[in-house]
């Protein structure tokens, strides 16, 4: 794209860089760091015009006048898709602390693969993610078909396959 004068390249950083956003930024840059001084604040505005301009397309919607919208059902289903996976962080936890704890240390490690039916690459990523992230269970290949999980037993590698969590997925797509 050619932009022949000033105002044009002006009015493309005014629709990429959002003052409410920079600012908003801003403050939890002054938030995090603790710091109110001019160098601080500086890298922070620095960072925060940075953020706009290259990820405000990407996180914002394509102009400051159009608002946001989500869908409700959407967050809906993301709401029970946490829940899902707290519950199930939870059971993995004191799973493996049980097996932790016994003194036979009753540890049958073991690969499980099982077929994915995600089509968006985002929702089997997070998938593979939120194995990883509870106790006991690994992702260790990823493909668009399939994935291979390591666990630490026969029973929590059963259970990865019946978590149910790609029907909450699957419940992404069609949102």
């Amino acid at each position: 794209m050619r932009y022949d004068n000033l105002n044009q390249i002006k009015d493309v950083l005014l629709r990429r860089i959002r003052p409410r956003i920079v600012i908003v930024l801003m403050l939890f840059w002054v938030l995090l760091t603790g710091e109110f001084s001019s160098g601080y604040l500086f890298v922070g505005f620095f960072l925060s015009l940075a953020i706009t301009l290259f990820w405000g397309g990407f996180l914002l919607p394509p102009s400051p006048g159009k608002a946001l919208f989500v869908h409700p059902a959407l967050i809906l289903t993301v709401f029970k898709y946490i829940y899902n996976f707290i519950i199930e962080l939870v059971n993995a936890s004191l799973g493996v602390t049980r097996i932790v704890l016994d003194p036979r240390l009753p540890i049958e490690a073991g690969f499980v693969e099982f077929d994915l039916e995600l089509d968006k690459a985002i929702n089997r990523v997070l998938l593979a993610n939120t194995i990883t992230l509870t106790p006991g269970t690994l992702s260790v290949f990823l493909a668009r078909e399939h994935i291979v999980v390591h666990a630490l037993t026969r029973e929590s590698a059963v259970d990865v396959v019946d978590w149910g969590k790609q029907e909450y997925l699957e419940e992404f797509e069609e949102v």
